[in-house]
């Protein structure tokens, strides 16, 4: 049962890491297009509305917004290496 259990959370490990692959991929197109149109890397409008939008869907989701709240302020710093 455990083992089972176990392979189920390394799957999703497994996607979490594929989906934060992906997002930094996109995220150093958005840094080329900034660059090009001389767009500072940081919006703080646009990560307050991502954080927003992500304390909500985590509070439907019933997941802790605080949690989700730092996971992805870590995320968008990262995201901000990948723009410059």
């Amino acid at each position: 049962m455990i083992d089972r259990l176990r392979k189920e959370i390394d799957s999703v490990d497994s996607q979490i890491l594929k989906l934060i692959a992906k997002r930094m991929k996109i995220s150093k197109k958005i840094g080329a297009w900034k660059k090009k149109n001389s767009m500072k890397v940081v919006d703080l409008q646009r990560e307050r509305k991502v954080l927003d939008k992500i304390s909500q869907k985590a509070r439907r989701l019933r997941v802790d917004s605080h949690l989700s709240r730092k996971l992805f302020k870590l995320i968008m710093i990262e995201s901000r290496k990948q723009q410059k």
